[in-house]
């Protein structure tokens, strides 16, 4: 989602989000991941991405969720593709994802 990012462990946090969107990272453990202090990570993400790590995480997510709706077979279910990018509270996500996209994912999926 996001271009080019100088930093190399930034990179990183990145490539780890993006990679397993859908686990309940936290700041702290990509950080530790990364190698790099929490703050430094923090203050990087706001620098160069223009978010916060969960943010961006949230906002990963979102986008994961509209690609997999759009592309869905007929008759899959909205529940199966939240949960799978990471959503556990299905009416934040149905909140939110009208928020963003001005439809449903019932909508989008049909």
């Amino acid at each position: 989602m996001v271009g080019h990012v100088h930093p190399r462990y930034l990179r990183k946090a990145l490539d780890l989000v993006e990679a397993d969107v859908a686990r309940a990272w936290t700041v702290g453990e990509i950080a530790v991941a990364c190698g790099v202090p929490r703050r430094t990570l923090q203050k990087h993400f706001r620098r160069f991405v223009g978010k916060t790590p969960l943010e961006y995480l949230r906002d990963l997510r979102f986008h994961k969720a509209r690609q997999g709706l759009l592309q869905a077979p007929r008759g899959a279910l909205v529940t199966e593709i939240a949960t799978r990018c990471g959503f556990c509270h299905l009416g934040r996500f149905a909140i939110g994802y009208r928020e963003r996209f001005n439809e449903t994912p019932s909508q989008t999926v049909r």
